[in-house]
């Protein structure tokens, strides 16, 4: 008997432990189901899409920017009538907060330093302190870099081409990411309602020929007006220089740009016709929407660095879109149909650049196969006349992605001549270096070795012996440089035998070309 008793009570603990558990249950399904009901209230809700023909210029709309050495000016209307000066020092990089209320900006000190500095706009009274101290190593280079500071106070991005971009912690001066994903939100690039976008393009200056016979590099700074799925890109302006910064309204469909020194303002998208306000750089337009009716939703593209572009070239293969993204030192792959980006990475690293300064990126068909190839050339910088990395890329649209099928030597001072050296219809690649360069002479710079690669259906394939008259007239510029060298041998030394060794390699490529 008491073990039956004891067996009925045990039945009765599970049955009230199972029942608690399912009431347990219901009010966690209840809480979880109202939690996502918030989140879908308040978070994950997707901006009304507007008529934009019903968003022209506000009648409101105020425009910070700089007079470089002068000031933070502010133009009160579009039209700039109404301009007034806020401060009156080496100040530059202003940053509104989220709620207009005031903005961040920096000032530069006589001894280089950069103060982080606050300025309430609706009390017009600026902080007497300032937020942070930044010294030159920190951020080095701001006048030519894109700096922008987050609604907060708590973050500066640093956009540069020779260094990309960093985003700094302020309290702790340390660099906290290089992706564009941290900054995207208040990189002002973007419209409230998450539909546009403004895109700059930025490509070196520098008058270098790293590629011959075939395609040819954009040189002109560009600004894109563009829908925030890429898939539509509409040109706005260009410049031989930089633009000096952009900014797009959070209230309206318009929005400002500098460009050599003067800003510009369009006040509605649906006739894109910018006009002159002022003299001045790096606009920024006031926030006056409610942040909590309008929120930005990241896009597709945000894990790429987008504020440093190089150039972005349209691709399409296969029934498919793609947009080609290329920084200075790195490559991606857009596909406009998925809504993905690839990034092209070595090693599986995406932070590990692929070059110094791009110079060269242009689509063309190379090997004449009815596709175009993609060609992007990376130049070391300081006084080296060549590239340290020329490479060719077909797409795979398959798998939204590139492969490379040529890339050059791993010398010094590459370049490319593009050229069909056997008349077949089909172009094939002279690959020039110097072969001797970091060997401590600077005469034996001026010896170039050269590689030819052909098309072999899938890759260029090292191909040297099937061009020898390439390597005849090789063979007679280093037969006549070690005369030359032979007749100064204080100034060559030791290293007459790289000379000879060139010669050597030359003249075995013309005898087996004679045996062939």
């Amino acid at each position: 008997m008491p073990v039956r008793k004891r067996k009925k009570r045990i039945r009765k603990i599970i049955a009230r432990f199972v029942a608690l558990l399912i009431v347990l249950g219901l009010i966690g399904a209840a809480f979880f189901g109202l939690y996502r009901l918030v989140v879908h209230v308040f978070f994950d809700r997707v901006p009304p899409q507007e008529d934009e023909t019903l968003f022209l210029s506000p009648p409101s709309e105020e425009i910070l920017f700089v007079r470089p050495e002068e000031g933070i000016f502010i133009a009160q209307d579009t039209q700039g009538r109404t301009i007034q000066q806020l401060t009156n020092a080496n100040d530059f990089a202003p940053s509104w907060k989220l709620d207009g209320s005031g903005f961040y900006f920096l000032r530069k000190t006589p001894a280089s330093e950069l103060h982080l500095m606050f300025y309430d706009y609706l009390q017009g009274q600026l902080s007497e302190s300032s937020i942070q101290t930044f010294s030159p190593l920190e951020i080095p280079n701001p006048k030519n870099d894109r700096i922008k500071i987050s609604p907060d106070g708590s973050l500066i991005a640093v956009s540069s081409y020779d260094w990309g971009l960093q985003v700094l912690e302020v309290s702790s001066k340390k660099v906290l990411s290089r992706s564009f994903e941290q900054c995207w939100e208040y990189w002002d690039i973007m419209s409230r309602n998450s539909k546009f976008c403004l895109l700059t393009t930025r490509p070196h200056s520098q008058p270098l020929q790293l590629v011959r016979g075939s395609g040819a590099s954009n040189k002109d700074h560009v600004l894109y007006f563009a829908t925030i799925d890429l898939r539509n890109l509409q040109y706005v302006d260009s410049s031989s220089q930089p633009f000096q910064g952009m900014s797009f309204s959070r209230n309206g469909y318009t929005f400002a740009y500098a460009k050599e020194g003067y800003i510009h303002y369009v006040d509605t998208i649906q006739a894109i016709e910018p006009k002159v306000i002022t003299d001045g750089i790096q606009p920024a337009i006031r926030h006056v929407s409610d942040p909590r009716k309008y929120r930005l939703i990241r896009p597709f593209w945000a894990d790429f660095e987008v504020s440093n572009l190089v150039d972005l070239l349209e691709w399409e293969e296969a029934g498919k879109t793609f947009l080609v993204l290329g920084t200075p030192g790195f490559l991606a792959l857009a596909d406009l149909n998925e809504q993905k980006v690839w990034h092209f990475s070595e090693n599986r690293r995406k932070d590990q650049r692929l070059g110094w300064k791009m110079i060269d990126f242009f689509l063309s068909d190379i090997n004449n196969n009815g596709r175009k190839e993609l060609l992007a050339s990376w130049w070391p910088g300081g006084n080296s006349e060549g590239a340290e990395r020329i490479s060719i890329f077909s797409l795979d649209p398959a798998n939204s992605k590139m492969i490379e099928i040529f890339r050059t030597q791993r010398k010094f001072s590459n370049t490319l001549q593009i050229t069909d050296l056997n008349e077949n219809g089909i172009n094939d690649l002279l690959n020039m270096y110097s072969d001797v360069s970091g060997e401590g002479n600077m005469a034996l710079d001026a010896l170039i070795w050269t590689d030819v690669y052909t098309w072999d259906g899938s890759k260029y394939q090292l191909n040297n012996e099937r061009f020898p008259h390439v390597y005849l007239e090789l063979a007679e510029s280093y037969r006549a440089f070690l005369i030359k060298a032979i007749r100064n041998p204080d100034h060559y030394g030791s290293d007459l035998f790289l000379i000879r060794d060139l010669l050597e390699r030359a003249n075995a490529i013309l005898a087996n070309g004679k045996m062939r």
